[in-house]
């Protein structure tokens, strides 16, 4: 054990019901008189803490991704506990896919060690950001008593849906790289996701009575878990096997477990980005869902939370900080986990989201969902580009695609490998797709909720995948990413149907015509006055989704105007 000041820090092996050992750091008040203390618990995938190719040691908490939240914990009165997940880091066994049933039992099993150790108050909660804000909401569906709230960060509602195929489309980018970091660390090798520090890192830490890590090369040598890409790349729907193995994405979801999160009535407090996968909307049907989601905090962050991305703000940190967001925290889980409110419960407070609009740069607070003051209002999307809330003439509009397009890799799906939120200018390369603009806009308005793009189209291609992005001109012609939704012609999704191009028709009539009813992810954002509002529809988006046409150009017409156009629904406040 070491000690730094009136901190205790260990890192042990734990054993779980199947005589598995589970590698996990303990960081805790040391201080004489600190008496029992609650503890939060992280379950990662991404090691948790280092072995680092320097001499000596920083102090505090082991050194990890996560830093610096075990100082900050308990300089607050609490312990904090982190596990590297079966299969992963300097845990034995082995990881078959994410959020096994084997996984979740060690979830359970930590608990109860936790509970039996002699500083332990009886109370724990959890909290953790991506894998680990899923492992965090699968700990609240437990239903143990010791259990008492839990904090997730940005992770997803539903696997397929949300990260591996949104609309259908495989999110081939972020899952390569992600596969790839996931591959890295089980060689026990720092993937590139760690950044330039990497090199300062030797590898995952071993525990403390396997000094020379002779155990943990041994754990590694033996490590064979299947690879995630090439099992991810292989499902086309929902209801397809991961792996060959008797598992769906569904069955992966935290979705899947929401009548034992609902039993389990465990107060739970999310965070999401608007800028960051789909975390938003994660965290809005957690809210429409759960009774128990108390507070969902929705700001314009990175994954990380670390680095602003309000694509209408040149501030480079946060709003809140992430010092402010740890704090935050620490105020929702400490009143429900700390020793001194043992014996009395805690009065839930009215439910409320929290989210923060782009552009005002401000932050809100709602009881529903969508904000009361919010209702659709219908644009036309017209044959001449244009973007208007009055009737259209009927027209088409025809566009010729090209396999380049993309939004690079400073987006929302790559910042789920913690990188920064940055999208740029769009107005180069929305000169190469379908684009429709709003005149200036007489006074300014609020876009809170999801929008909605419903295209008619016809195609020279079977299958399509349709990229639609909302975005606003402002006074300068800078074109600004704000938000959008992609759908796949062939997607048959929950519950939906497929759509069929047909391209071996000499000359497409009305019986080609397709429909896209495409749901943007959900944002909030204030446009002023003189600025302009844009829809642009691509048909690939090369540095991140699966490309359904190589070789092929694709040749759109959208049916534009008249009361049975194309339509983009914005909720409007």
């Amino acid at each position: 054990m070491g000690r730094e000041g009136s901190l205790a820090s260990e890192s042990l092996y734990v054993q779980m019901r199947d005589g598995t050992r589970i590698a996990v750091d303990v960081t805790r008040p040391a201080a004489p008189g600190a008496g029992t203390v609650p503890a939060v618990i992280t379950a990662t995938r991404y090691w948790r803490s280092f072995s680092l190719r320097t001499p000596g040691s920083p102090g505090g908490s082991p050194l990890g991704p996560r830093d610096p939240i075990g100082d900050f914990f308990v300089e607050r009165g609490f312990a904090v506990v982190i596990a590297d997940v079966r299969g992963t880091g300097a845990s034995e066994g082995v990881w078959p896919h994410p959020w096994s049933n084997l996984e979740i039992d060690d979830l359970r099993d930590i608990v109860d060690w936790v509970v039996d150790q002699p500083w332990s108050n009886g109370r724990v909660g959890a909290t953790g950001i991506s894998y680990e804000g899923t492992t965090a909401m699968l700990l609240a569906s437990l239903g143990h008593p010791a259990v008492k709230a839990v904090a997730a960060r940005s992770f997803e509602y539903d696997v397929y849906a949300d990260i591996v195929r949104p609309g259908g489309v495989l999110n081939e980018g972020m899952m390569r790289s992600w596969s790839e970091s996931l591959t890295a660390l089980d060689e026990n090798k720092p993937p590139k996701l760690f950044g330039p520090g990497r090199l300062l890192i030797k590898g995952v830490r071993p525990v403390d009575d396997d000094p020379k890590a002779e155990r943990l090369a041994a754990i590694v040598n033996a490590r064979s878990n299947p690879p995630v890409f090439e099992a991810v790349a292989a499902i086309t729907d929902r209801d397809d096997h991961y792996d060959e193995q008797e598992v769906t994405l569904d069955d992966l979801s935290v979705m899947s477990r929401l009548e034992d999160l609902r039993d389990a009535s465990v107060p739970i407090q999310l965070w999401a980005s608007w800028l960051d996968g789909t975390t938003a909307r994660s965290a809005l049907r957690f809210y429409d869902e759960l009774p128990n989601v108390r507070e969902v905090r929705i700001g314009a962050w990175s994954h990380t939370g670390a680095q602003h991305g309000s694509p209408l703000s040149h501030r480079g940190e946060p709003d809140p900080p992430l010092a402010d967001q740890w704090v935050e925290i620490a105020a929702f889980l400490g009143p429900r986990l700390l020793e001194a409110f043992d014996g009395r419960e805690i009065t839930e407070t009215e439910r409320l989201v929290h989210y923060f609009t782009l552009g005002e740069e401000q932050w809100h607070s709602t009881p529903v969902w969508p904000p009361a003051h919010v209702h659709p209002v219908t644009w036309n999307l017209a044959g001449n580009g244009a973007l208007a809330t009055d009737s259209t003439d009927e027209r088409v509009m025809r566009h010729v695609y090209d396999s380049s397009t993309g939004t690079g890799k400073s987006n929302r799906w790559y910042t789920q490998l913690a990188q920064p939120v940055r999208y740029g200018n769009r107005a180069h390369e929305d000169r190469r797709l379908a684009t429709w603009d709003s005149a200036a806009l007489v006074h300014g308005i609020e876009v809170t909720g999801s929008p909605r793009a419903t295209l008619k189209v016809r195609a020279n291609v079977t299958d399509l995948a349709l990229f639609a992005y909302l975005e606003v001109i402002d006074l300068d012609g800078y074109v600004h990413y704000i938000t959008e939704g992609q759908l796949r012609a062939r997607h048959r999704g929950a519950g939906g149907r497929s759509t069929y191009l047909r391209a071996d028709a000499a000359s497409l009539g009305p019986e080609d015509v397709a429909e896209f009813s495409i749901e943007l992810l959900p944002t909030s954002v204030y446009v002023p006055a003189g600025w302009h509002l844009r829809l642009a529809v691509a048909t690939e988006d090369n540095a991140n989704f699966e490309s359904l046409n190589a070789g092929v150009t694709p040749e759109v017409e959208f049916l534009c105007g008249g009361g049975s156009g194309s339509i983009l629904v914005l909720p409007t406040g």
